[in-house]
């Protein structure tokens, strides 16, 4: 450390002590981890609780997924501003930033909310919840887990991939942990809540130590930044939110249309199918740095081609290994009494796959500027909720149909959109050779 550069060393010495560990293979472990405790935190609670209490519980995740899969673009915004300043060492702007995007999430969250409490005994009617209690208590995780996501967005921007790879895995530990004491204890769906809503409290706050040692105390009086609206990413936003119900939809659909013991066999044979998804995009997440760094659409079309390539050679396995021991699996996972929907799996799994892609599409192309997808992805989500909500009789078979149907149309609609930005890619390579640094 230098005496003329007092404020960049820091973020030096970080990044020198990053490439040791490999951002890369941290990542990709860590978040791995992550997902592989929140998939075994279900399977132990598929054992620990009753078949209501289980579906209760898969709806809660549902409601979790769908709120935090479009919040999470509030991460992309945070890494977007702080990358900036670290990169010129201005860790005043990074705090007065923090402080400021805090605050304006945290009010986002306390409305979400009084929105859960006063809807609450409507929605437990509605989905054959019993309690107001869980609804609530999940709201409450969510307002926690979209602090947590700015403190995220605050270290990745910062290239902390350290204390980034650590925060997933405290989330998953914490969260194991306390569901499974507080089910231990009271062996019901809002218990597993509480442990949710704990671990999420204890998460953001273990981030906490660490951006204050490497950005200091705000400074007063506080530099002004400017504050992203969430209306700026306002496409991805939307593009997430529409993928997010397409993930839960037959969640949703079931649990409000079929008796509640019925519910939870279809949620346990759906939690191990839709496993497919969240362990897909772990692996992809070890492109991250490289997705980060990559120069001009080119090097994000490349970026993007390779995890699609990934997603589908994990997909071959997947695929054939649910349609070919069903209830083999589900028996081993959850018990013979939790296997009277197991032939569903292998569509289900079918049904991730294709929303793997979407997710990605979603993602990349929205970095590379593009929009053409959103009107089919908005249509096709639209469509998906008429055709779950207008059918007198909705049977299981019809939700997974409906569900698989409206997951090829969209990925279909990020292909044509991919094509149509890969034609405009070759056509400037052909002209000027521009691809490689992009505008």
């Amino acid at each position: 450390m230098t005496k003329t550069d007092p404020e960049v060393a820091p973020d030096q010495e970080a990044a020198t002590s990053e490439r040791a560990v490999g951002p890369h293979a941290l990542l990709a472990i860590a978040f791995g981890l992550a997902m592989v405790a929140n998939f075994a935190l279900t399977l132990l609670m598929g054992r620990m609780l009753d078949s209501s209490n289980f579906g209760t519980l898969g709806l809660l995740v549902a409601i979790f997924l769908f709120c935090s899969m479009p919040a999470s673009a509030i991460s992309v915004m945070a890494v977007t501003r702080t990358a900036a300043w670290a990169s010129a060492g201005d860790t005043a702007k990074i705090a007065a930033f923090k402080s400021r995007f805090t605050r304006r999430t945290s009010m986002v969250g306390g409305i979400l909310v009084i929105a859960a409490a006063l809807s609450a005994p409507v929605l437990s009617d509605v989905f054959k919840v019993g309690s107001p209690a869980p609804i609530v208590l999940i709201a409450a995780a969510i307002a926690f887990w979209l602090i947590l996501t700015v403190n995220r967005g605050v270290l990745q921007g910062m290239r902390l991939f350290n204390p980034l790879a650590a925060s997933f895995v405290t989330e998953a530990v914490t969260r194991v942990g306390f569901a499974v004491i507080f089910v231990w204890v009271w062996r019901s769906a809002t218990a597993a809540a509480a442990g949710i809503l704990v671990s999420a409290a204890v998460s953001w706050l273990a981030t906490v130590p660490t951006i204050r040692s490497r950005v200091g105390p705000l400074p007063k009086p506080a530099p002004e930044v400017p504050i992203p609206r969430f209306g700026e990413a306002g496409t991805v936003i939307a593009a997430l939110a529409v993928i997010a119900w397409m993930q839960n939809a037959d969640v949703f659909a079931i649990k409000a249309s079929v008796p509640a013991w019925e519910a939870g066999q279809y949620v346990a044979t759906a939690t191990l199918g839709k496993a497919f998804f969240f362990f897909s995009l772990a692996a992809v997440t070890a492109m991250l740095p490289d997705a980060s760094e990559a120069r001009g659409r080119a090097g994000r079309l490349r970026i993007a081609g390779r995890a699609s390539g990934l997603v589908m050679l994990m997909a071959i396995p997947a695929i054939a290994v649910a349609f070919v021991v069903p209830e083999w699996i589900v028996t081993t996972v959850y018990g013979p009494d939790r296997a009277e929907m197991a032939t569903w799996l292998g569509p289900i799994v079918i049904s991730s796959v294709f929303l793997s892609l979407t997710y990605l599409g979603a993602n990349y192309l929205a970095a590379m500027g593009r929009s053409l997808y959103m009107p089919i992805l908005a249509l096709t989500g639209s469509a998906e909720l008429l055709a779950l909500l207008t059918v007198g009789e909705r049977s299981i078979g019809h939700v997974v149909a409906v569900v698989i149907a409206a997951n090829v149309i969209a990925t279909s609609a990020m292909a044509i959109d991919a094509m149509a930005e890969s034609r405009v890619e070759l056509k400037a390579q052909g002209l000027g050779g521009f691809g490689e640094s992009g505008a």
